[in-house]
C-alpha cells in the first residue's frame, strides 16, 4: 500500500515538473511578445539614459544602417546555429533513450535466461523450496530495476545511498 502511495506521489511530482517546465518555456517567449513595445523602451533608457538626446530623425538613420547587417549576416548565422545546436541536442537525447532501452532490453532477457536456469537447477520437488527462494530473489531484483527505472528513482538510489544499502544486490544469495 505504501509502495502504491509513493508511486502515485511520485507520479504527481512528475506530472507537476511537465507542467512547470512547459510553463517556463512556453510563457516567456509570449510575455516577451505581448510586451516587446515596453521591454524596448526600458532597455533603451537602459543603454542610452534617461536625459540622452533622442536623434531628430527617429532613429531612422541607426535602423536603416543595422538592418541590412541583420538581416544579411546576423539571423542567417544565429538560425543556422541555433538549428545545428537543436539537432545536435535532440540527437544526443535519442541516443541516450534508445542506449537505456537496449540496457533494459538486454536486462529482461539475462533475467529470462536467469529464470530458466533456476528452473532447470531446482526443478525436480525436493528442490521446491530452494527454486521459491531463488525465484523471489529475481522477483526481489526485478521490482527494484522497476523502481530504478521509474519517475522519482534519482531521490530513491540516493536515500538508498544514504543508508548504505545501494552496493547490496538481490541476486548476491544465489552465488551463496
Amino acid at each position: 500500500r505504501r509502495a502504491l502511495e509513493r508511486e502515485r506521489a511520485q507520479e504527481r511530482d512528475f506530472e507537476f515538473l511537465q507542467r512547470a517546465q512547459f510553463v517556463s518555456l512556453v510563457l516567456p517567449p509570449i510575455l516577451a511578445f505581448a510586451l516587446w513595445p515596453m521591454i524596448a523602451d526600458a532597455m533603451a533608457i537602459f543603454f542610452n539614459g534617461q536625459n540622452a538626446a533622442q536623434p531628430v530623425d527617429g532613429n531612422l538613420f541607426a535602423v536603416q544602417l543595422l538592418r541590412p547587417t541583420v538581416n544579411g549576416v546576423v539571423l542567417p548565422t544565429l538560425s543556422v546555429a541555433l538549428g545545428t545546436l537543436l539537432a545536435t541536442t535532440i540527437n544526443v537525447l535519442r541516443n541516450r533513450q534508445v542506449d537505456i532501452r537496449a540496457a533494459l532490453n538486454k536486462e529482461a532477457c539475462e533475467l529470462r535466461l536467469l529464470r530458466a536456469a533456476l528452473l532447470g537447477a531446482y526443478g525436480t520437488a525436493q528442490h521446491a523450496g530452494r527454486r521459491a527462494e531463488a525465484l523471489d530473489l529475481v522477483r526481489a531484483y526485478s521490482a527494484r530495476i522497476v523502481a530504478e527505472s521509474s519517475p522519482g528513482a534519482f531521490e530513491a538510489i540516493r536515500r538508498e545511498e544514504r543508508a548504505g544499502g545501494v552496493g547490496v544486490n538481490e541476486l548476491e544469495p544465489l552465488g551463496r
